[in-house]
């Protein structure tokens, strides 16, 4: 018995739940990205998934758009791995798996 589908199911309905639980955090983080520094709030990151094909994380974008200056609000989203959260959506449509998204917010 293949237990991969049956993972890839758990953690869909994991993300689906923490992405419904997050939602206010999510929306208050993209008004204070608005309001510290404008739009886009959201940005695509390419990655390659566990099996070599390249994807676009998303993430809350926390750099300025003219250089690799943190704004205010994406410094703080930056130390604490919350810019990550976006990538919820990535799990949930089984693009990667939680352990990548968590991965990439522990390298640093």
């Amino acid at each position: 018995m293949n237990q991969k589908p049956l993972v890839v199911y758990v953690e869909s309905v994991v993300a689906a739940v923490l992405l419904v639980a997050f939602l206010p955090l999510l929306v208050l983080l993209a008004l204070a990205i608005i309001l510290d520094s404008g739009r886009p709030v959201l940005v695509r990151r390419r990655a390659r998934a566990a099996l070599g094909e390249p994807i676009d994380l998303l993430t809350f974008r926390t750099k300025a758009r003219t250089g690799e200056q943190f704004t205010r609000v994406g410094w703080l989203l930056h130390v604490t791995c919350l810019e990550q959260l976006p990538c919820l959506w990535n799990v949930l449509a089984g693009q990667i798996r939680m352990s990548d998204a968590a991965r990439s917010c522990s390298r640093r």
